[in-house]
């Protein structure tokens, strides 16, 4: 994200996380499949860490090509971690949070490599 530190950074009792933000492209046909799955994420990062997650953001094809490599493979996403500002760490941080939420899912749904 080239947006500054203000407005990628989240305080949580003095540990600063990087925001992160999921992209969905709507540039092939099953776009609503992947972002369903942006949506599970999001809503549980925010059950975890209110405010670390920007939200989705969706981009058709009036933005780009729409895609992302998202048709590839079903439950695809696109995460934007941080911005120019942010730290290693404040980055290493939210990853470690997304990759808790994203192993619950998958252990929720019974099936490798579901969300």
């Amino acid at each position: 994200d080239s947006a500054r530190r203000e407005s990628t950074t989240l305080d949580v009792g003095g540990k600063k996380y990087a925001k992160l933000y999921f992209i969905v492209g709507q540039g092939h046909a099953n776009w609503k499949e992947n972002e369903a799955v942006a949506k599970r994420i999001h809503e549980e990062l925010e059950k975890m860490i209110p405010g670390l997650s920007k939200g989705i953001l969706t981009k058709g094809t009036k933005h780009g090509h729409g895609e992302y490599n998202q048709s590839l493979s079903k439950g695809s996403v696109l995460v934007e971690v941080g911005g120019v500002d942010n730290t290693l760490e404040e980055n290493y941080r939210t990853i470690d949070a997304l990759a808790t939420v994203i192993a619950k899912l998958v252990k929720e749904s019974g099936e490798p490599g579901a969300v």
